[in-house]
């Protein structure tokens, strides 16, 4: 009966602490979402342009390019992936304050109640801080993953491109069937 006077501060403490780190995750999670498209974008624009890049030799600039991308990704993802450690730690140092509480109230009732009902007690507070800590992390990495649907939601809202509807194409356009072009304006080397 007694235990059931911590169970509140077990409910409340860890969830306010998991809100504090859910906003800090989830913009880091963000930013490391939009810091992948480079890293994307010039991987992609390497590998299709693989024999333009060997033919100029410009190997060092395209791999400097890449690596500046990946070091401004993996900046993003590693303050996340420290800020999900630091929710974890938090986590743990209140289930250990939980539990040194529950072995204080054993102590203290040694000789008032009979030694199975503290160990029961110290057994299923184990377990209970365990599924406890397990839903927080749970729920906190749900709550971060959900930013890619906030994304794709954002995408869905953007207004989309005009099509070309043929009607509203001018009858004499083109006009002719060649161009010619201007001189050119620089060299290439």
């Amino acid at each position: 009966p007694y235990l059931a006077l911590l169970l509140p501060v077990l409910a409340v403490v860890p969830r306010r602490k998991s809100r504090e780190c859910s906003v800090s995750m989830k913009e880091l999670k963000r930013l490391d979402g939009q810091s992948r498209s480079p890293v994307l974008s010039a991987f992609t624009a390497s590998l299709d342009g693989l024999a333009a890049v060997r033919a100029f030799g410009i190997q060092r600039a395209q791999q400097a390019r890449l690596v500046e991308a990946l070091e401004l990704n993996s900046r993003a993802y590693f303050w996340w992936f420290v800020t999900n450690r630091r929710f974890g730690f938090v986590l743990d140092a209140i289930c250990t304050a939980f539990l040194a509480a529950v072995v204080a109230l054993a102590v203290a009732l040694a000789g008032a109640v009979a030694p199975e009902l503290p160990a029961l007690a110290l057994v299923y507070s184990l377990q209970l801080c365990g599924n406890f800590q397990y839903t927080l992390r749970l729920f906190a990495m749900a709550e971060n993953f959900m930013t890619s649907v906030e994304r794709l939601l954002a995408y869905g809202k953007k207004a989309s491109e005009k099509t070309l509807n043929p009607a509203n194409v001018p009858t004499e356009w083109p006009s002719q069937e060649a161009k010619a072009l201007p001189a050119p304006v620089c060299e290439l080397l």
